[in-house]
């Protein structure tokens, strides 16, 4: 029980510093380049599931 505690404040506090300088106007350069990051790898991540949906409904 209290391991999950520790992970919630640690979660809290991670979201913390990332929406209060957004909420007051600023946008660390680390975030842009995180947003960016995860971006691409979505976009990756479903070019290959898209990929191997049709490797599978080509029935090799």
């Amino acid at each position: 029980m209290i391991v999950l505690i520790v992970i919630l404040v640690v979660l809290v506090l991670a979201a913390g510093a990332v929406l209060v300088p957004r909420a007051i106007g600023l946008d660390p350069e680390w975030l842009a380049r995180a947003r960016h990051a995860l971006g691409e790898a979505r976009y990756r991540a479903g070019m290959l599931a898209a990929e191997f949906a049709d490797f599978v409904r080509m029935g090799r």
